[in-house]
């Protein structure tokens, strides 16, 4: 009877341990390595797209007009001579941009002074002949207004190639004195056209220079007595700026 007990009682001392280590088992966990997830970077807003603000340096390197007399009829008597504007002037300008792509475009306006002045004089030969006098002529631009579009490539991210082209409004002061006496301010309009590159220092501070021609329409200006004269001036300018993007 005690060697029975003693069996029965190893038998259920041996299927404890078992069952102990079975249980001890299933608490164990299978070791996984984490998954590193690495975000994606985010989309960043083209660096020529929004509002801004600048200020420029232009030299106007050639701006050449005929200053010719007429008769009230239309007779053309001569020249005084070739008048032409140039010098330095500044400006300031504001626009607005859209980045598509690599694509840059919008518009721009841009008022430009700094009081370019130039003169003429005409000697009438010895003796005086039938055409016109001894006379001297002066022009002045006072201001200058452009409203312009601007159509360019971004070539890197801190690099855009653009052309412009758009309407410009001036106001001259044109003073003829001798074959003809003429003192007037006239404004007259045309076209601007012309081309640069702009390169960005940050997302805020860039710095361009432009090519840009500016054609305007001729204006006849009459004087006392009927003779008459008919500006049509045209300007190259080399720009140099600087631009604020907000």
């Amino acid at each position: 009877m005690i060697k029975n007990s003693f069996v029965v009682g190893a038998a259920i001392a041996s299927a404890l341990v078992s069952a102990n280590a079975a249980f001890a088992g299933g608490l164990t966990q299978e070791v996984v390595e984490p998954v590193i997830i690495v975000p994606a970077a985010p989309a960043i807003a083209g660096r020529w797209e929004g509002a801004y603000v600048g200020l420029g340096l232009s030299y106007i390197v050639d701006a050449e007009d005929e200053v010719g007399v007429h008769t009230p009829t239309g007779t053309y008597l001569g020249s005084i001579g070739d008048m032409g504007l140039s010098g330095l002037s500044y400006s300031l300008s504001a626009g607005y941009r859209w980045n598509n792509g690599k694509l840059v475009f919008g518009p721009e306006l841009r008022v430009r002074g700094g009081g370019k002045k130039e003169e003429v004089s005409y000697t009438a030969p010895t003796p005086p002949g039938t055409s016109i006098a001894t006379s001297d002529a002066s022009a002045q631009m006072n201001w200058e207004a452009t409203l312009r579009g601007n159509f360019g490539v971004e070539l890197n991210p801190q690099t855009l190639l653009y052309g412009f082209v758009g309407y410009t409004y001036a106001e001259f002061d044109y003073k003829v004195a001798g074959a003809m006496n003429l003192d007037t301010t006239e404004n007259t309009d045309g076209f601007d056209i012309g081309f640069g590159v702009e390169y960005a220092f940050n997302d805020n501070w860039s710095i361009r220079g432009e090519y840009e021609y500016a054609g305007y329409d001729r204006v006849d200006l009459t004087a006392p007595g009927g003779r008459y004269t008919s500006p049509t001036m045209a300007s190259q300018s080399l720009n140099i700026g600087v631009n604020y993007s907000f």
